[in-house]
């Protein structure tokens, strides 16, 4: 299709020149070769529009959804690590699962060799810790993009922080596909949480951003496909409760940031 396309598009004004030269020697050959080039231009104009709208209409049609059910991020300091875990199922279910979005397709293309890229804004960890009143009485160390502190236990527990930016892969997207946030980045997100998270019953964090880009290698032509994944967590902690040290509901809002262009 592309070949008679550019092939058009090169033959029609090759013939409105042509017919301009005749028309110096024979109006009638000249008006009628210049005819013929204009409706080759237009023909190639038909072409290629209606080439674009079949390769728009042939590539998935991608959005990016919130959990179906929700994540709660659980804390017991001098137990273990923090973790998450959906709220509404049996305490092992689920257990130190990461948030999980749903990618969902509406178009009968597939879309396959496809990744989800990943990023928030980097903030200093170890300042952000420290100037927490939740951490206030807790000797931490840090080493190694990790903070240590003591728990119950000899083994000390550690929260990491490695990268802000992952991609994960994700080998096809038919109707429906996973988007769990990967470990690396979460990690800078639940200390977010950690640090910052109210100790009243009912009270949030401010607004946590992810940036999400939803890319696929097949069919190809393809546009990237861009979110912001806004979180806020809410101390689910209830008044006078000892245990958890720590528990935050996870609220996920979606942006399609392709649509605000």
């Amino acid at each position: 299709m592309e070949f008679v396309i550019w092939t058009a598009a090169l033959l029609g004004p090759v013939l409105l020149g042509v017919g301009g030269v005749f028309a110096t020697w024979n109006r009638t050959t000249g008006l009628w070769v210049g005819f013929a080039g204009c409706i080759v231009v237009l023909v190639a104009i038909a072409l290629y529009l209606q080439n674009d709208i079949n390769k728009d209409a042939a590539q998935p049609k991608v959005n990016l959804q919130p959990p179906p059910e929700r994540f709660v991020l659980k804390w017991e300091k001098l137990k273990y690590a923090p973790y998450t875990r959906l709220e509404d199922r049996p305490p092992d279910f689920g257990l130190g699962l990461f948030p999980t979005l749903k990618i969902s397709n509406t178009s009968q293309t597939n879309a396959l060799d496809a990744s989800v890229r990943w990023q928030i804004a980097p903030f200093n960890v170890e300042d952000l810790l420290q100037k927490s009143p939740r951490f206030a009485a807790i000797n931490m160390q840090f080493k190694d993009n990790k903070a240590f502190f003591h728990g119950a236990g000899l083994i000390p527990i550690h929260i990491g922080y490695g990268t802000t930016t992952f991609t994960v892969p994700v080998n096809y997207i038919t109707k429906q596909a996973d988007a769990f946030i990967p470990q690396p980045v979460w990690d800078y997100a639940s200390i977010f949480i950690l640090a910052t998270l109210p100790e009243d019953y009912g009270a949030s964090t401010s607004p946590f951003s992810f940036d999400v880009t939803v890319t696929w290698n097949i069919p190809s032509g393809s546009t990237a496909r861009s979110f912001k994944v806004t979180m806020v967590a809410t101390n689910a902690k209830l008044p006078g409760s000892s245990e958890p040290d720590l528990l935050a509901q996870l609220n996920f809002v979606i942006e399609d940031l392709d649509k605000a262009k």
